[in-house]
């Protein structure tokens, strides 16, 4: 691999693992460019001898006794750092929790005891601390599993098709086969999901549904995650039609009138999302995440009723409204069609790995598009989906940190303050539950009166129908040169004037109707002191959190919008379709101009005060928990202190917004607005640059100190 530029890795995932390697198309032995190794249609020596390698150990494995030994203490050190991991701890406690009897129960890691019975197989107290190697199951396993019937195999390369595949079929050949053809199994047309609960029984059952968790994290964090038990995402009927995918969207959509729009404006969220993030071969977990305010925990019950009353709106719309459930089921292809259509070339490696991995659930011919372009809307399939999202079907995952201190106030409807505290088996991760009450369920399951403010999506404007390429029109192609090599041209200066300068390269490579703008917008002040830098990432983040509901349709799109706040200033970036772009870009640059002006006037009842002091508040948490960062993210960082000059510790930063410094001077709406202005917009210059870019034009409204740069490609 060294020799060859290559790479090597794996993965294990809950029922597959996916090996692969990478090299480069070399031949060493020949005196020309290596470059066009391949070009020939001949399978390079790397590759040839790479495969040569690869395939062996799927044929004739060694599993020496050190080789064992070194993979042993790589697996103990992965589960010795998952202790400081949240998100590990509760994949393991949901595993924990399961029916024991179905295969999910087993534990997740695996550490150096488990896999050698308690005791070491190598060194002096081998015999004596009666441990025992694992080498005979492994090879008991490997007998069983790696056998031709559930191996699925994938190579990229710059050969042709029939060099690769009888490469492939040359080093392959020996992988055995276990001579058992599976047969079809019957199918009971009155059931619609084929696959659930039928390889291993329900490892979500009643008794393990219909539940009220409460767990302490390590970290400051508050949330509530809603898991419903559902069918694996294979099954055939999902494959189809993805009822899934228009569930989720609609139950995690930003635009005003969503659940998540709601609770933003009321002060009660940080996040929403939704999806199936847990999938196995005979179900799967559906999940809503919410990541909450301190006031949105104190409020749970009312977070919780809200996302009930949306579930019910969402629900029926399903059983009256088809008609609109299939425009929604419509609008989603058509953006997985504009996505397939213009999707870009990514990592060989990746893209490799990955199909291989779709080679399980789809044919060869399908793999590029895999479950991306899904059938017609299914209505019943949709509604038995719909169906899954019950009370009793769903486990209630509250999560917050002051239960370890007992500093949360008042009674709540939906707690488990009832039951004791336990202790998960391999983490030691802190929790209690409780089941559901009849009288919540009664509740939560006839959510009659819906709140009015809430109401589904529009459709979405967004959607680009323009995909005319500029360097396609007819003045570009007269400039066109076939003997030049336009990925090393370099960008064009269209405009140099004091604090401005302005680039531009048309794209002649990727033959995509995008465009990519990035803006600088360059300020001494922003770094000026910990106090300013402070609050100009409080006002991104009040920009960021009243720009949401429109910027969140965009990216749905494929147009997208980030602001950041750097130590040299402020960075704006937008990337997508050329056709919607100049429409996000002046809501962007416009309101973070206007923005200013209403932060100056507003009072503590206002809405940006509210989303002033959560973006506050979310900035101390997260700039608090930096401090349980990995070890290697902690070295990076103090070597920085180190070594670079006029450069602020996070402490600083802390003292800005709590603490005894914080009491006698607080951050305030009004003062953010002013650190924001200075930095944007102070000693103004307002100019207009318009330009044409894949037969649009563009025009950039600049109201700031100093821009260095601005940089279209596209």
């Amino acid at each position: 691999m060294g020799k060859n530029g290559g790479t090597t890795n794996a993965y294990t995932d809950m029922e597959d693992t996916n090996y692969y390697f990478s090299v480069a198309p070399l031949d060493h032995d020949d005196e020309e460019d290596d470059e066009d190794d391949g070009a020939d249609g001949k399978v390079s020596q790397a590759l040839s001898g790479g495969l040569d390698r690869f395939a062996q150990f799927f044929s004739s494995p060694l599993f020496s006794e050190d080789s064992v030994e070194r993979e042993l203490r790589a697996i103990n050190s992965e589960h010795l750092n998952s202790f400081t991991s949240d998100s590990w701890r509760n994949f393991q406690l949901l595993k924990s929790t399961c029916d024991q009897s179905h295969p999910f129960s087993k534990f997740g890691c695996g550490n150096y005891n488990t896999l050698t019975n308690g005791g070491n197989i190598t060194g002096v107290d081998a015999v004596s601390s009666g441990g025992s190697s694992p080498v005979p199951a492994l090879k008991e396993f490997w007998n069983e599993k790696y056998v031709s019937e559930n191996m699925k195999v994938c190579v990229v390369g710059r050969a042709s098709l029939d060099e690769l595949q009888a490469e492939v079929e040359k080093a392959f050949s020996g992988v055995r086969s276990n001579g058992i053809v599976s047969e079809p199994k019957e199918v009971d047309p009155s059931v619609i999901f084929q696959r659930e609960h039928s390889k291993h029984g329900a490892a979500f059952g009643p008794e393990q549904l219909g539940l009220i968790r409460e767990y302490v994290p390590l970290v400051e964090a508050r949330s509530i995650k809603l898991l419903f038990g559902t069918p694996p995402s294979d099954d055939p009927a999902i494959i189809e039609s993805r009822p899934d995918r228009v569930l989720t969207h609609l139950l995690g959509h930003e635009s005003p009138g969503s659940l998540h729009s709601l609770l933003l404006e009321e002060g009660l969220i940080n996040d929403l999302s939704t999806g199936v993030g847990l999938s196995a071969s005979d179900f799967s977990m559906c999940s809503l995440s919410i990541a909450l305010t301190p006031k949105g925990m104190a409020e749970r019950d009312h977070v919780l009723s809200l996302i009930w009353q949306y579930i019910s709106l969402v629900r029926d719309t399903v059983e009256t409204k088809g008609d609109l459930m299939e425009q929604y089921h419509e609008e989603l292809r058509l953006i997985s069609k504009n996505h397939f259509q213009f999707i870009e070339n990514g990592d060989p490696t990746d893209f490799c790995s990955g199909a291989a991995e779709l080679l399980h659930d789809f044919a060869p011919k399908n793999i590029l598009i895999g479950s991306s372009m899904p059938g017609p809307y299914n209505a019943s399939v949709t509604k038995a989906f719909l169906d899954r999202l019950r009370p009793d079907n769903c486990i209630v995952n509250i999560q917050n940190s002051d239960f370890d201190n007992d500093d949360e106030e008042g009674e709540h409807e939906c707690s488990a303050s009832s039951a004791p505290w336990q202790y998960e088996k391999w983490y030691r991760a802190k929790y209690r539950e409780v089941k559901i009450g009849e009288s919540l369920q009664e509740k939560w399951s006839t959510s009659k009166e819906i709140d009015s403010r809430l109401h589904l999506p529009a459709m979405n404007t967004f959607l680009p129908t323009d995909f005319v390429l500029r360097s396609k029109d007819p003045e570009s192609q007269e400039t066109f040169d076939p003997n030049l090599d336009y990925r090393n041209e370099m960008p064009k200066l269209l405009l140099d004037r004091p604090g401005v300068q302005m680039w531009h390269k048309m794209d002649r490579s990727f033959n995509v109707p995008k465009t990519s703008i990035r803006l600088l917008l360059t300020s001494p002040d922003v770094y000026r002191s910990p106090r300013s830098m402070t609050l100009m990432r409080i006002f991104v983040k009040v920009l960021e959190d009243d720009l949401n509901s429109y910027i969140y349709d965009a990216s749905l799109a494929g147009v997208s919008a980030r602001v950041s706040c750097l130590p040299s200033g402020v960075s704006i970036s937008v990337n997508g379709y050329s056709e919607k772009l100049p429409q996000l870009l002046d809501v962007v640059t416009g309101r973070m101009l206007s923005i200013i002006e209403e932060m100056k006037v507003a009072d503590e009842s206002s809405g940006l005060f509210l989303k002033f002091d959560k973006g506050k508040k979310n900035l101390v948490r997260e700039t608090k928990n930096f401090r349980l960062e990995s070890p290697y993210e902690t070295a990076s960082y103090i070597s920085r202190m180190l070594l670079e000059h006029n450069i602020f510790h996070v402490s600083n930063y802390i003292d800005e917004m709590e603490g005894e410094f914080a009491e006698r001077n607080p951050v305030t709406l009004a003062e953010c607005a002013k650190i924001a202005e200075e930095c944007l917009t102070q000693r103004l210059g307002v100019s207009k640059y318009r330009y044409m870019q894949n037969n649009h034009q563009y025009v950039l409204l600049t109201n700031y100190l100093r821009l260095g740069y601005i940089l279209v490609y596209g």
